[in-house]
């Protein structure tokens, strides 16, 4: 336990990621149009060997300058928040735009993860309020 803590610690000191809790997650994502949030726990030993994956998808997100939050919790040992989010196994990752929640696979390749994430990235949903509109689709 304490070591995935010092990494995650370790981690998020020279990193845009946020930490979040149990408390603290539900106004993150009201608060932000787009987050990807990486659900751990500290006895995977699965999520141990994602974290390099995640932190190099962190990097290529600030340097492409991509409009999406990357955040973490710990939710390994939190059966209301595994059940409240559907967590179940690990790592899980889930995307939240605009309030709409989707699944999100870890890959190991960084470029998947980004060109998926570029589809997360379109508008959830837009309206058609008349025939104009309608044309150009």
């Amino acid at each position: 336990m304490k070591i995935v803590l010092v990494l995650l610690l370790v981690m998020l000191v020279r990193s845009e990621v946020v930490l979040l809790e149990e408390s603290t997650i539900e106004a993150f994502i009201a608060e932000n149009p787009r987050v990807l949030v990486f659900f751990t726990a500290e006895w995977s030993k699965d999520c141990k060997k994602f974290l390099p994956s995640f932190q190099k998808l962190e990097k290529k997100v600030l340097k492409e300058k991509r409009d999406v939050k990357l955040a973490m919790i710990d939710s390994g040992n939190n059966t209301a928040l595994e059940q409240k989010y559907k967590i179940v196994g690990y790592p899980t990752l889930k995307h939240f735009n605009e309030g709409v929640v989707s699944n999100f696979k870890p890959r190991k390749y960084i470029d998947l993860m980004l060109s998926e994430l570029e589809l997360f990235e379109l508008p959830s949903h837009f309206v058609v309020d008349n025939k104009e509109k309608f044309a150009e689709i």
